[in-house]
């Protein structure tokens, strides 16, 4: 082993064979061999060029700041998960999977195919909380944190984007007939029906 400038050498105990694995010892050195060559004549050696200097073992990642989540725990809306912070060797990748939890924020399960950094909230989740569990990798390995649990997930009340039409002949005994529109907001929807007579301009309504 020699330092870095490649000087001051010294052999290394027991490292006597063509390969040798390299230890913490000699973070920061450069190596260097001297391979003999013997005949019945006798023996030459020659010394090879230095090598680059060894570096550390590359380190798992490690979770040093939990992720978090970032949105409005709303039925609908969309939930965006930070990285968290992480040491370990560069580079890092990372992987996502969203949970369902319970109102406490425990007793949680996969969601399937919820694997981006983003979840866009559905009325399964109503009432119960969301989890994001980050996974980062390099080339010594893999390592999970998973965030703080959101807050309740909320509904939505029902909203009408488009109104109720009603088809039929307006004659006295045919039957009309209305559609619900369509709306927003959690599902299930249920529907109920209140019909009003009106004047001929369809003002001045009352409930039948």
């Amino acid at each position: 082993g020699c330092d870095s400038a490649g000087a001051n050498c010294t052999n290394i105990p027991d490292a006597t064979t063509a390969s040798y694995v390299l230890t913490s010892a000699d973070q920061g050195s450069t190596m260097r061999t001297s391979v003999t060559a013997t005949n019945s004549y006798g023996a030459v050696s020659a010394t090879s060029g230095q090598s680059g200097v060894v570096a550390a073992a590359p380190t798992p990642p490690a979770n040093t700041v939990l992720p978090t989540i970032s949105g409005n725990a709303q039925d609908g809306q969309t939930l965006t998960v930070s990285t968290g912070t992480w040491s370990g060797t560069v580079p890092i990748t990372y992987t996502y999977q969203w949970q369902n939890c319970d109102g406490n924020g425990t007793n949680c399960i996969n969601i399937s195919g919820a694997n981006t950094q983003t979840y866009q909230i559905n009325s399964n989740d109503v009432s119960s909380t969301i989890k994001a569990v980050v996974t980062a990798t390099n080339v010594a390995g893999s390592a999970s944190a998973t965030s703080f649990a959101t807050g309740i997930i909320l509904g939505i009340v029902p909203s009408n984007t488009v109104p109720p039409t009603v088809s039929g002949t307006p004659q006295v005994g045919q039957t009309l007939t209305t559609t619900n529109g369509t709306w927003n907001g959690t599902a299930p929807l249920t529907f109920s029906y209140q019909w009003q007579r009106c004047d001929s301009s369809g003002v001045n309504c009352s409930a039948i």
